[in-house]
């Protein structure tokens, strides 16, 4: 990749209810850098996706929690970085 994601996307193994679905992404200061839009895929309701504003090289995180639509609640995180091309 040559330059900064502008979007987090995660696919689940089953739909989500989207009001009780969030992603979240914060820079290791823990300001967010994600545009609070987080939502399902307009054509596959277990993609949840968030918009990300212009990332610089560093670590970042990912928080998410869904609820799925037969009812089970989930939560993670994981760490992506962002390096400068050689």
């Amino acid at each position: 990749m040559r330059s900064a994601p502008r979007e987090v996307r995660i696919l689940f193994g089953g739909d989500i209810e989207p009001a009780f679905s969030s992603i979240e992404v914060k820079d290791a200061a823990g300001r967010r850098v994600d545009k609070g839009d987080a939502r399902p895929d307009e054509r596959r309701q277990r993609l949840l996706r968030v918009g990300l504003h212009p990332l610089g090289p560093g670590v970042y995180r990912v928080s998410w929690q869904i609820l799925a639509v037969d009812g089970h609640r989930n939560e993670g995180t994981y760490v992506f970085t962002v390096t400068l091309p050689d």
